[in-house]
């Protein structure tokens, strides 16, 4: 179907996007990590169709999740209730720490990030679940799964991300779950609790 044009659904103003460009071949050009909307129109104007697009910060995202605040610092927490070691850096850096969950500042400038080298991450009754507070909005990017290792590509243990997220009212955005062979129970109540969670994750 030929298209007459495409347009960035950027908000607040469109002709301003913040997030991602598109141009008039539908090339869709990343600015910075958000989520983004396009939406194109059909030559004639009967038909049209919208597309959500996810941009990625460039650096670490392959192998960690990306926390970031917006607005205000959030204080970001991780109840650890398995013994599962996971590592955090911040800034731009790639500095590694063991993080045994204390709490960390996750600032406007100074992004957070979060991997691990757990493939016994979470197991039936046991629950692991970040924790956040503050009265900032909290945006996380990456894949899920580069909480359980570089190479991990589906979730080896029933109710691996129960909970994870549960509670943590300043999340925004949420991070990608692309595991295509699923357990039972794995994403239980994922996001319960998430009430300004407006997106939902692919």
């Amino acid at each position: 179907i030929p298209v007459k044009h495409f347009v960035n659904t950027d908000l607040p103003d469109p002709d301003s996007p913040t997030i991602a460009s598109v141009d008039n071949t539908g090339l869709v050009t990343g600015i910075r990590e958000g989520i983004s909307y396009v939406s194109a129109t059909s030559e004639t104007g009967e038909l049209t169709a919208k597309c959500k697009v996810t941009v990625l910060p460039a650096s670490l995202n392959s192998t960690s999740l990306k926390f970031i605040a917006k607005n205000e610092s959030v204080s970001l927490g991780f109840e650890n209730n398995s013994g599962v070691q996971l590592y955090y850096t911040m800034g731009d850096n790639d500095t590694w720490h063991e993080w045994d969950g204390t709490t960390l500042t996750v600032g406007t400038t100074t992004p957070v990030y979060i991997k691990g080298t757990n493939e016994t991450f979470n197991q039936a009754d046991i629950i692991n679940k970040f924790t956040t507070s503050g009265n900032g909005e909290l945006e996380c990017y990456g894949n899920a799964l580069r909480l359980l290792g570089e190479e991990v590509s589906s979730l080896p243990h029933p109710y691996c991300f129960k909970e994870l997220f549960a509670g943590c009212t300043n999340l925004t955005v949420a991070p990608e779950l692309p595991a295509t062979t699923l357990t039972i129970g794995c994403y239980e109540s994922m996001f319960e609790g998430c009430t300004n969670l407006a997106i939902a994750p692919d």
